[in-house]
This record gives C-alpha cells, structure tokens and sequence, in this order.
C-alpha cells in the first residue's frame, strides 16, 4: 500500500524542465485535449468542403433553371435552348408547358352557336362556332388581375367537363342528343333512370341550365339583326402530352377531346341582365 501511494504521490510530483514545474498528469490531459481540438478541426474541415459543394450544385441548378424559364435574351441564347433542355427534361421531365408562370397542365375550351333567324324574315339559319374562352383568354393576356367576369367562360367550362365526366357514356349520349322542345324534366327523368349516382345527374342538370343562359346571353350580345331561337355548346378538355411526346408536341397542339351537348331552347332574359351582358362580351372582346 505504502509503495502505491508513493507511486501515485510521485506521479503528481512536479517535474521541473527548463525551470517550469510540469506535472505529468496535466501533460496527459493537454495531449488528449490536443487530439480532440485537432479531430474536431478535421470534421469541421469536411462539414464546410460539404455545406460549401452543396451550395454550388444548388446555385448552378438554379442558375440554370432561371435561364431555361427565361424569356429570350443575349444570356440564354449563348447558351442554347437545346443545351439546357437536356439538363432539364431527361432528370425532371419537366417542360415549358407544365413548369412557369402562367402554364397550364390542363386547357379546357367552351364554344357556342345558335340557331338564328333574321329579323326581317327569311330561313332560320346556323351559326358557326365561337371559341369564347379563346376570346377570354385574348382579353386576359398580360393582365395581373384580370377580372372574374372575363373567366367565366372557362370556369364554366371546368364545371362542365367536371360534371359530364361524372355521367356514364350512356348518359352522355342522351344529352348529345336532346332536342330544343324536349322539357328539362323528361331530361332529368332519361338520366336518372337506372343511374347509380342521381346527384351526379342534378349536378350536370344545374350546370347545363347555367351553360344555356350564358349561351343564350353571349349569343344574343354578339349577334345582331337576328333573332336566336336555339343555342348549343359544346366543352372541351386537354392534358399536357405525356412526357415521352413533349419533344414533338405541346399543350396548344394538342387536340381537345369534346362533349357535344343536344340543341336548347334560347334562354329569355330581361333588358337589365341583357344589357349587362353586353357590356362584359364588349369588354372580353375588345380585347
């Protein structure tokens, strides 16, 4: 026991060296706190080599990303269109009608025509159709914050398309179908009979009632010295060409799959409301 505690008591001794008391046991604690101080700088060497190499690939992506989203300019037509397209497409098979401002995934259309006679008299005739929300769109064109009328038409559309999509192809015949002088309650009748979802019916029998006075209103302020005794429309619906197609075609090239909707009797409508829908088809199409 004796010899122990004279070895621990000499381990504490201080030793002196160049004049300096040094004990042996703090020399110990020095050389282990210079190890740590040391491997600590070397991860922290290799954290900021990581942080700083994640920051580069995250501005040159995004770099790029700008350039490719670009309108054209001396920058981005140095560096090719085609060039950053093969960056872009192959790793995120993303293209210029699904990633920017204004893209569109999805284009829906709504167009009308009516059956007209002239005031003067004479034959009943037919109209060609009219792309209204093509019209909406030109009137919409560079605007920040176009007015909710001037989307009508199109909003009028999805719920359209969003409706007839709910019938059964069985149930989508009989509408395309329907005359002028069938009533809207033989109608209803025809489509709920063995329907498995009737509120799918009432769903499109609200809209459809919707779509045919808008059709009857923009009809009767568009056309003049005529007399519109029957509307029709149609809706329109596209998707952006699936990722293996976008290198030969695009949204806007893209045909629309259409529903036809049957013949309906012109809606009435009062001098107030028609005046006022005159004024919103001037303001859509003057632009």
């Amino acid at each position: 026991m004796a010899s122990q505690a004279r070895a621990t008591w000499s381990d504490q001794q201080p030793r002196v060296s160049a004049g300096i008391p040094l004990y042996v046991g703090t020399h110990r604690s020095l050389n282990s706190m210079s190890e740590t101080v040391a491997l600590a700088d070397d991860l922290g060497r290799w954290q900021r080599i990581f942080v700083v190499g994640v920051g580069l690939v995250l501005v040159f992506h995004s770099v790029l990303l700008a350039l490719w989203l670009a309108p054209s300019s001396p920058v981005r037509d140095a560096v090719g269109s085609a060039r950053l397209a093969t960056y872009v497409d192959p790793y995120f098979q993303q293209g210029d009608e699904t990633v920017g401002i204004g893209s569109n995934r999805v284009d829906e259309a709504l167009e009308l025509r009516a059956y007209v006679r002239p005031e003067g008299g004479g034959d009943p005739t037919f109209t060609p159709w009219i792309d209204v929300t093509a019209s909406e769109s030109r009137a919409v064109r560079g605007v920040l914050g176009p007015a909710r009328s001037h989307q009508m038409a199109r909003r009028l559309a999805s719920n359209l398309n969003f409706s007839l999509f709910a019938l059964s192809a069985t149930q989508r015949q009989v509408v395309a179908k329907t005359a002028a002088d069938v009533p809207v309650a033989q109608l209803q009748r025809q489509l709920s009979a063995g329907a498995p979802a009737v509120s799918d019916v009432k769903s499109f029998m609200a809209v459809d009632q919707m779509a045919t006075q808008f059709a009857s209103l923009w009809l009767g302020a568009v056309l003049s010295d005529v007399e519109v005794l029957q509307v029709q429309y149609r809706v329109g619906r596209r998707v952006v060409p699936d990722y293996a197609a976008r290198t030969t075609q695009k949204l806007t090239n893209t045909e629309f799959d259409w529903f036809n909707i049957g013949w309906r009797k012109a809606f009435r409508a009062d001098a107030t409301a028609r005046e006022a829908f005159t004024d919103y088809v001037s303001g859509v199409n003057r632009g």
